[in-house]
């Protein structure tokens, strides 16, 4: 499976799950450096209340992806209020993520 293939696949199956999620890949595969034991991170970013059931929605999604591809996928679920609050702004991942980060 190559690169496009994957990411269409994981946009349509969080979205499948999540309408309206904000999907971000970030992380070596972003920044183009790439290594044979490179996964893929995603940040994905919800609106409203965030509980464990929706994230493990997202994720169990995300695990059908993993198992097709045989890519390993690393995943990250925040709400957006969360996301944009100034505690987490003020953090060196979130800094990272906003520069380098590719929204799918």
């Amino acid at each position: 499976m190559n690169r496009e293939e994957l990411l269409d696949q994981v946009k349509r199956a969080v979205r499948a799950v999540e309408p309206g999620a904000e999907i971000i890949l970030y992380g070596s595969r972003s920044r183009g450096e790439v290594v044979s034991e490179s996964d893929w991170d995603f940040l994905i970013l919800v609106s409203g209340h965030l509980d464990d059931k929706r994230v493990d929605t997202i994720r169990h999604r995300l695990y059908e992806v993993e198992w097709e591809s045989g890519e390993v996928i690393s995943s990250i679920v925040r709400s957006r209020e969360e996301w944009h609050s100034a505690l987490y702004q003020s953090i060196p991942f979130h800094q990272r993520v906003e520069q380098e980060g590719i929204r799918l």
